[in-house]
């Protein structure tokens, strides 16, 4: 059996301020990058489960990404079977398809 084909499309939940003051920056660098080395992304499947567990109850940009344009590596970094997208440079805004900013309620809704 094959693995599945990597998805074409993935998501980074943004914080409104990092965004904003990013503009009209060539590239998209979360404030965690620093200290981490990568950008947290997910796949459709995984992001309500990012938004309900990091941050429910608060409002956040949504970058829909063109993962056939990054550097995307699968990995799990706290054990466990899932495994989940990390781009290690910031995301180049050519790759951000879509920017929606979202209210996500206290279930991880939006």
């Amino acid at each position: 059996m094959q693995n599945p084909s990597p998805p074409e499309r993935l998501f980074h939940l943004a914080e409104i301020t990092v965004w904003d003051a990013q503009q009209p920056a060539v590239a998209y660098t979360p404030l965690a990058f620093a200290e981490e080395g990568f950008v947290h992304c997910s796949t459709a499947e995984q992001l309500p489960g990012t938004a309900r567990r990091f941050y429910a109850g608060r409002e956040m940009v949504l970058l829909t990404l063109d993962a056939t344009t990054l550097p995307v590596v699968y990995e799990n970094l706290e054990g466990g079977t899932m495994l989940f997208p990390h781009v290690y440079e910031p995301l180049p805004k050519t790759s951000i398809l879509e920017v929606t900013r979202i209210q996500i309620d206290a279930e991880g809704h939006f």
